[in-house]
């Protein structure tokens, strides 16, 4: 963030935000993978849920010590049949967990670096960096994960 402040001279505050942008853009793949898995997934859902049913009462009506067996082995080939698996859809957090930790600690120890950066005033906040006085990015950060998730949800109960 400081050698981009530097090199461009742009404000403090442009080259956070261009910086979480650019993280944003670095990982909007593995999102459109992880969305692609899931909709594969979603397709497979009849034949697993099948197998599901099939284990079940093998299991517990026949008492068969191979169900357990049979059932991995044709998890497997729906799996591969449809090419999703539903440790795919974890990508985007491993994927973006090192990158914004990563990203918030360099912005937490960006006035340790540069002692500027505490006096950068921004919108409502009189220093960037002290804490949102008022918690209106922790709220609007929470409201737009909510409204993500909300969307996500009614998309696949239309589905």
């Amino acid at each position: 963030i400081g050698a981009l402040h530097l090199a461009t001279g742009l404000p403090w505050w442009v080259c956070i935000a261009g910086i979480t942008v650019a993280g944003r853009l670095l990982v909007f793949p593995v999102v459109l993978f992880q969305q692609a898995s899931a909709a594969r997934l979603t397709a497979a859902m009849p034949e697993i849920q099948q197998i599901e049913i099939e284990y079940q009462a093998a299991s517990t009506l026949y008492k068969d010590p191979g169900a357990h067996q049979r059932r991995k082995t044709k998890m497997a080939a729906v799996y591969a049949e449809y090419n999703c698996h539903p440790w795919r859809l974890f990508s985007p957090i491993f994927a973006t967990a090192p990158l914004f930790v990563s990203f918030f600690f360099a912005v937490k120890d960006l006035s340790i670096a540069y002692p500027e950066v505490a006096s950068v005033a921004w919108l409502w906040c009189p220093s960037l960096a002290a804490p949102d006085p008022f918690l209106l990015l922790p709220v609007a950060a929470g409201l737009s994960l909510l409204g993500v998730l909300e969307i996500s949800l009614n998309s696949r109960k239309a589905s």
